[in-house]
């Protein structure tokens, strides 16, 4: 997995793959989970893919219909499971 602060671009994904071969990317999870785990804070991370990126293309780079599209339907599909991953959490607890 790599973690960084930029968006993810072809020539950026060619970049990292030839650096460190991650088979996932992500911005924010990271960060926010160890920030979570210092304060001793519990902490559920859902993530949603909005656009896909191959080393080729970007499918929202200069295509933000594209990607508000997908946002609003990652949103939907995340708040739609939401009660389910808490109470799965409080069970757990």
């Amino acid at each position: 997995m790599y973690s960084a602060e930029r968006d993810l671009t072809a020539a950026g994904l060619q970049e990292l793959d030839s650096l460190y071969r991650p088979v996932v990317v992500d911005w924010e999870s990271g960060a926010i989970a160890w920030v979570a785990h210092r304060n001793a804070t519990p902490l559920l991370v859902l993530r949603g893919v909005t656009d896909l990126v191959s080393p080729e293309k970007a499918e929202a780079q200069n295509n933000i219909e594209l990607f508000q599209d997908n946002t609003v339907r990652v949103i939907q599909n995340l708040v739609g499971v939401l009660p389910r991953w808490l109470a799965a959490y409080r069970i757990a607890k």
